[in-house]
């Protein structure tokens, strides 16, 4: 059993007291939203032994970032439209083309009959269940109530919310170790490949146990479950953040207070995620080829490798051990080293 569920991502969401950091001075108070807003859509089973590739849905076709790199090999599946939101063209082609064949792959290793039921909520953007079943009919769909979606769909019991909580630490971690002059800076140059590294890395962070607990949170009766695992659980996930919290504001001397900082990584943005178009208005609708604002870079020569691999013993040996090795960590989960 499977299910999936849309969320909108403010993707250079920061809190403005932390925007100030140590490199530039805001008097501004509570929260300031970016505009760079993906749509994810987020699938697993229940007990957490498959996490699919998430879907990134943003609003251009071909980022200028895009260029010299091959789609395919990207941690996400990327998809477009005109407002970065979920459609039934879209939606659809992700069940036939990689829902199906990836759980099919999964169950076939485990030796399990290719057998499988995705459960979804109504909203406009997911196709009739007619239209969402794969060709020898043993993988559909299966709706669930109206009004009830909050209650008993695994995902907003919990995932998502762990999935943002774990993207929102990565972004502060790579802003502070960034070296750009100041935080508009780093955010005018975080593009959308680099996102996508960032929701890898968050998505990777959410452990087998969380989503198996949130399942039986979310389903009950219909699941035997360990009372006593779960609120284990719910209290070690606090004291992680609690335990997040604290180093944050001790390593990098972070000029904001603990209770801001949590209320921005507990923050749950309720943004529009899907539109209910036809396929003639989604045709008539277009999307986006490249994003104007993004300055394209040139494309590094293999002399230029060469000599980066020459000063990086140097660099190394010149930078902060504990800051070095962050950074590193994020160049290896997002699988560039």
């Amino acid at each position: 059993m499977y299910n999936c569920d849309e969320t909108a991502l403010f993707a250079k969401l920061l809190p403005d007291k932390t925007l100030a950091l140590k490199y530039e001075t805001q008097k501004t108070a509570g929260f300031k939203k970016i505009k760079d807003r993906v749509t994810l859509l987020f699938c697993m089973n229940k007990t957490g032994s498959q996490k699919l590739t998430p879907l990134l849905i943003g609003r251009f076709n071909n980022p200028r970032c895009f260029k010299h790199l091959n789609k395919a090999k990207l941690p996400v599946i990327y998809s477009s439209s005109k407002n970065a939101w979920m459609t039934r063209s879209i939606f659809e082609e992700w069940f036939h083309n990689s829902f199906v064949p990836t759980v099919r792959k999964h169950l076939r290793k485990k030796k399990l009959e290719p057998k499988a039921l995705l459960l979804l909520d109504n909203c406009p953007a997911h196709p009739s269940s007619e239209l969402l079943v794969s060709n020898d009919g043993q993988i559909r769909v299966l709706y669930l109530p109206f009004n009830t979606t909050s209650k008993i769909q695994p995902l907003d019991w919990g995932i998502i919310q762990n999935f943002k909580t774990n993207y929102r630490g990565d972004l502060v971690s790579e802003m502070i170790l960034c070296e750009s002059s100041s935080v508009s800076e780093f955010l005018k140059e975080l593009n959308i490949k680099e996102i996508i590294y960032l929701v890898k890395k968050a998505w990777d962070g959410v452990k087998q146990k969380s989503i198996e607990n949130c399942w039986m949170k979310a389903l009950g009766p219909a699941f035997s479950v360990n009372k006593e695992d779960i609120l284990l659980t719910k209290t070690q996930t606090k004291e992680d953040k609690g335990k997040f919290i604290f180093q944050l504001i001790k390593d990098f001397n972070l000029n904001t207070l603990p209770e801001i900082i949590n209320e921005w990584l507990e923050l749950n943005e309720n943004g529009s995620t899907t539109e209910d178009l036809t396929e003639e208005e989604i045709i008539a609708e277009g999307v986006d080829d490249n994003d104007e604002n993004y300055v394209e870079k040139a494309k590094i020569s293999h002399s230029e490798a060469l000599n980066a691999t020459e000063t990086l013993p140097q660099y190394m040996e010149e930078q902060d051990p504990a800051k070095f090795r962050s950074r590193l960590e994020i160049y290896q989960n997002s699988g560039m080293l």
